[in-house]
């Protein structure tokens, strides 16, 4: 921690234009082996990074006809991005801005409509729920 703190105040106090950078450096980063024994202890936070490679994965082969081939291949192409990031934290939110990925999910919950609704109301749950973590100035990711 101490580190940490020190790296802030050396970023901030040269008026670096990559502060944010050089200081995300200092996080601790979880490694694939811990992210896959908090999956197989049923932990939320890694099935999410699972499903966010592997299901995103299967979603673009699945739908690969419907899609086109040059969504299909950015759509794989940013999958191993995800994978060798080093930022094994924000899985996630790299992921939701795979655009192919966005686009098959459309596609799936367009050909079953209840899906969709059910979908709607656990990300409404979310939403709820992050939204009230904020508002007590709680660390949301």
């Amino acid at each position: 921690m101490k580190e940490f703190l020190q790296e802030v105040y050396c970023a901030i106090g040269l008026g670096d234009a990559f502060a944010f950078i050089h200081v995300q450096k200092a996080w601790v980063q979880p490694t694939w082996l811990e992210i896959f024994k908090e999956f197989f202890s049923f932990r939320l936070q890694a099935f999410s990074k699972f499903a966010m490679i592997f299901c995103g994965g299967y979603l673009l082969w699945y739908l690969r006809k419907r899609l086109g081939i040059t969504a299909v291949c950015f759509g794989f192409c940013s999958l191993p991005l995800l994978v060798n990031s080093g930022v094994l934290s924000s899985v996630n939110l790299y992921a939701y801005s795979i655009v192919p990925l966005s686009i098959a999910l459309g596609l799936l919950l367009a050909a079953r409509p209840r899906w969709g609704y059910g979908l709607i109301g656990l990300f409404g749950i979310f939403l709820l729920y992050f939204s009230v973590k904020f508002a007590s100035w709680l660390w949301i990711a």
